[in-house]
């Protein structure tokens, strides 16, 4: 009996560990630069901006991949590909 509730136990860890890993990873700069087709300079940008949110940590900057999706969508469709055309859209979201 004992030993089925351990085997429980240990099957209930690896269902957690496997359902949270995904949603918990962080992405580096370069990670988001290749699924956004763009520089990681590019990123940066859009780092200072405050368009896209992101821990500062000793080996760079980290960004969950719930934030990328969050930025993703509320910049679907707009031009974010320099300094002015982005600052333009993040101001624009901001009045929303």
């Amino acid at each position: 009996m004992i030993n089925m509730d351990i085997e429980k136990e240990v099957e209930n860890v690896n269902d957690v560990r496997t359902c949270n890993y995904n949603s918990l990873a962080m992405l580096s700069r370069e990670e988001v630069a290749k699924l956004c087709l763009c520089h990681k300079d590019m990123v940066s940008m859009w780092i200072g901006l405050g368009m896209l949110q992101a821990t500062k940590t000793s080996r760079g900057y980290a960004i969950s991949q719930k934030e990328l999706e969050r930025f993703q969508e509320a910049y679907k469709g707009q031009d974010i590909s320099n300094p002015v055309h982005a600052k333009e859209a993040f101001i624009n979201m901001n009045k929303r």
